[in-house]
């Protein structure tokens, strides 16, 4: 089953420093002794591991699987091997949710570390990761329905990078807002985490469509769910959303009001969100000289 994180490449939560070295170096001695304790049975036959095999091998899919998520928030490359050891020994002892959760983890490799970075490889494991999930597990699904979307949003990122038709470029973002639909067709009302990360997305791509009534519903709609969980920094960066989108339309004033609130959401989660907090006042600075501008 998909983790919650996958719904989104883009985080919705301020850097806590809980991924620092301590935590990696505590994982990766955890995971060492359970590769220690799973020694014995790496090579037996499947017919041959008895329950106490099965509990030291499923330890150490955790444990791999645990040490590559802690990677991958700090960006470094060698999570993809985690990731992979912990799909490969879960296919082995026939745990389908397990592979399912490192398939979701090589997905995200793929998109999230520049050093990795492929989408076709992120799209299969993410694909992967679907075929894996039951389809009774809505929840699971959406999630991985979420990222295989935010991958088609960056081929659209990359395509116009370079120049790329427009037919493509609307052919990626319509890959992009199918797939967010289809999270918001799968979930249920309350679950207000995916949901506010759903329509957050949505209101980026309806705004690269010029759709801007489109995208502020949306915004409205995960500033919504975001404070129903009490996602004070998810409130403020999608605010902050909207006062770009209000700003490029020529509502300084109302962009301006948004700014403000954006800033406000900062503050309050403190120094997890220092340098949106930068951002939301860089842009306070500019909207309040645009409007003191004198009329032409």
């Amino acid at each position: 089953m998909t983790t919650a994180s996958s719904l989104s490449t883009a985080s919705t939560s301020p850097e806590t420093g809980e991924t620092g070295p301590t935590v990696t170096r505590l994982q990766t001695t955890l995971t060492s002794w359970d590769r220690i304790r799973a020694a014995p049975y790496l090579d037996l036959p499947i017919d041959q591991l008895d329950l106490t095999a099965r509990h030291y091998l499923r330890n150490l899919v955790i444990g791999e699987h645990h040490l590559g998520v802690v990677l991958l928030e700090q960006e470094d490359p060698a999570c993809r091997d985690h990731f992979q050891a912990s799909y490969d020994l879960a296919e082995r002892i026939g745990d389908q949710s397990r592979q399912a959760d490192a398939a979701c983890g090589l997905g995200n490799a793929y998109v999230r570390v520049p050093g990795l970075r492929d989408l076709d490889q992120a799209q299969r494991w993410h694909e992967r990761d679907l075929a894996l999930t039951p389809e009774q597990d809505r929840i699971g699904r959406a999630a991985t329905h979420g990222s295989l979307a935010n991958v088609a949003y960056e081929r659209f990122g990359d395509a116009r990078a370079v120049g790329a038709p427009g037919e493509h470029l609307v052919a990626y973002l319509d890959q992009a807002h199918a797939g967010h639909q289809q999270v918001l067709d799968l979930l249920p009302d309350d679950h207000h985490e995916y949901r506010a990360t759903a329509h957050r997305q949505l209101g980026k791509i309806r705004s690269e469509f010029g759709d801007v009534p489109g995208a502020n519903q949306h915004y409205q709609q995960a500033v919504r769910h975001d404070e129903a969980r009490g996602n004070t920094y998810g409130a403020g960066v999608t605010r902050f959303y909207v006062a770009l989108l209000l700003a490029g339309n020529e509502r300084a004033d109302d962009a301006l009001l948004y700014a403000r609130a954006a800033l406000a959401n900062f503050q309050q989660v403190g120094r997890g969100a220092a340098s949106e907090a930068v951002d939301a006042e860089a842009l306070i600075r500019a909207l309040e000289r645009i409007l003191a501008a004198p009329l032409s």
